[in-house]
């Protein structure tokens, strides 16, 4: 969208969303942005059809969620062509997406874990950025 949407880089071990896309058997991304919702799926690395307007924020709006801002949805499931065993540990996962939250001060990151019956979720979100993270040491 502009050239001032990544402010800060995920690390020197993170790989951007065209690796992940590209190591996928498919991944799903939504868009919110000046009230519109953007959608675009990807099978094995190739979009299945160009980016479109899917709908409005009022549409899709889910108490509690979302609440007129921006953001970015990514969902995707490794590719068994490329990886023969998937296995996400949660705990990893949360522990450095907590670091990005930290780093990307503002940015609300969401978690969600639906392998099993019962959905584990988990918001990370802080407005103080390192200042919070020092107080959540």
């Amino acid at each position: 969208f502009d050239q001032n949407s990544y402010k800060v880089s995920g690390g020197l071990h993170g790989v951007g969303v065209s690796v992940v896309n590209a190591l996928s058997a498919w991944l799903k991304l939504k868009i919110r942005r000046n009230g519109e919702i953007f959608e675009m799926g990807f099978t094995h690395g190739n979009a299945d059809a160009p980016l479109k307007v899917t709908g409005s924020y009022e549409q899709d709006k889910q108490p509690g969620t979302y609440e007129g801002r921006s953001g970015s949805e990514i969902t995707f499931f490794p590719s068994a062509e490329t990886f023969t065993m998937v296995e996400f540990d949660y705990n990893t996962l949360e522990h450095r997406l907590r670091e990005l939250a930290f780093l990307n001060s503002g940015v609300r990151i969401v978690l969600t874990d639906a392998r099993h019956a019962d959905l584990v979720r988990h918001e990370l979100h802080y407005d103080g950025g390192l200042e919070e993270f020092v107080k959540y040491l």
